[in-house]
């Protein structure tokens, strides 16, 4: 890997780990992908858990699925960038899961702090 894509991937990594939430364990993400523990987001937030780590065997993957919104609506497509094998702070999660929502492409906008503006 260059100079480059490792350093890139450091950037993802900070990213995610600060802005990521717990994934769903299930193999399919058809119904969501968040694992929702709201005590927990509460004690990050609190300062009772300082927040996520990854490991050395941490691996950044973008997964792409379709989510089911509801009975009247078609499915929306979702895009999530992950880190896995991370733990958090507090010792609650050990070999999860976090996500970001959002693509590479994204996230590379909000790494570089590039301003958007839409001209009409």
């Amino acid at each position: 890997m260059s100079e480059f894509a490792e350093s890139f991937q450091e950037a993802v990594k900070s990213v995610v780990l600060k802005k990521g939430e717990l994934c769903d364990e299930g193999e399919f993400w058809t119904y969501g992908w968040k694992d929702w523990d709201r005590e927990h987001y509460t004690d990050m937030r609190d300062g009772k858990c300082a927040g996520w780590v990854h490991t050395t065997e941490s691996e950044v993957v973008e997964y792409s699925f379709s989510e089911f919104m509801d009975t009247f609506n078609g499915n929306e497509d979702k895009t999530v960038l992950a880190l896995t094998q991370v733990f958090c702070d507090c010792g609650k999660y050990r070999d999860r899961t976090i996500g970001y929502e959002g693509s590479t492409g994204e996230l590379l906008g909000e790494l570089l702090l590039v301003r958007r503006e839409t001209k009409w």
